[in-house]
């Protein structure tokens, strides 16, 4: 380590890997503060040579960073609120994958309604998979692939054909399709674009054709017996043969809601100050270090307290 006096053009070689501590006289402290002063290393080659010279001060880099988050962050408000404006028109971007495992009618009846279904008009689109598997339609959805999956499983017709011939009460009529979806997602674009119109869509299917299998298994003289024997010792497979469960995969609990208020909250205030750092510059870093933590006290504090309000506010809002 060398220690030296440094001047103005002053010039001195130090050898590769030297540790050099240069005292600042105040005459070269006036050219540091303009960026005056220079560092040169010699090179292996001719003009090769690295200038290091002082940087902007702190509290400009972070205005200027300050200044970039706020148009980031205005940026997006108006990508949010453009989307928003025209959800309907960009429903039939969301995906609902169809898959299914069933050899029989009820299984060729949903692919034809779901190829009938036109994407648009506030409907998203069915994707009608071939060779899959269950585990291959609920991973879609997981994966964030698909907005939602219909799985028509093995063997439905199959099923339901053996529970009418032998007046089975305990048959469950819901075993034959399955809608996957998951609400954490995006809750607000699921219940209103997902989960709320493809249900509305399988109960309309299940009920035809329902009433179509039992009027056309009552009329069959083959079968007219087993549909006769039903209507005493299992009704229920003549009320409602074919039905549907529902597996949402991350159901959108009070936690999760209390997860996402507070985190927004925390970037409101981060994008406030941004904003705030970015109009005032270098006079707000004084206060920095005495207002972020009440700041984020007064947040922590409050989550809790405005998603109670929500529940109390909506009886629509999830309950444990």
């Amino acid at each position: 380590k060398t220690q030296m006096a440094s001047t103005n053009n002053q010039s001195e070689t130090f050898a590769a890997g030297q540790c050099v501590f240069i005292d600042v006289t105040a005459e070269s402290q006036a050219s540091l503060d303009k960026g005056q002063i220079t560092i040169t290393k010699e090179a292996d080659a001719p003009g090769d040579a690295v200038n290091v010279k002082k940087g902007p001060p702190l509290f400009v880099k972070a205005a200027l960073a300050s200044l970039a988050i706020s148009i980031l962050f205005y940026v997006m408000v108006f990508i949010y609120l453009g989307v928003s404006s025209n959800q309907t028109g960009y429903t039939q971007n969301l995906e609902i994958a169809v898959v299914n495992l069933d050899d029989g009618i009820i299984g060729k009846a949903f692919v034809a309604f779901a190829r009938s279904l036109q994407a648009g008009n506030g409907l998203p689109t069915f994707n009608v998979l071939s060779s899959t598997s269950y585990d291959d339609a609920r991973n879609r959805v997981a994966d964030a692939v698909s907005w939602g999956a219909v799985v028509v499983q093995p063997n439905a017709w199959n099923n339901l054909v053996a529970a009418f011939q032998t007046t089975d009460n305990t048959f469950v009529t819901s075993s034959a399709i399955q809608f996957i979806y998951d609400e954490s997602r995006f809750p607000t674009v699921v219940a209103s674009r997902v989960s709320g119109p493809v249900r509305a869509l399988i109960t309309a299917f299940c009920q035809n054709i329902s009433a179509s299998i039992v009027n056309k298994m009552g009329s069959d003289p083959s079968t007219s017996a087993s549909v006769s024997a039903a209507a005493v010792s299992a009704p229920r497979l003549l009320s409602q043969p074919v039905w549907f469960t529902e597996n949402n995969l991350h159901p959108a609990t009070v936690q999760v809601a209390t997860f996402g208020l507070t985190v927004g909250m925390i970037l409101l205030v981060v994008f406030t100050w941004s904003s705030w750092m970015a109009t005032y510059g270098r006079a707000q870093i004084t206060f920095l270090g005495s207002w972020m933590p009440i700041a984020l006290l007064k947040i922590t504090s409050l989550s809790p307290s405005l998603t109670r309000c929500l529940e109390l506010a909506d009886p629509f809002w999830p309950q444990e």
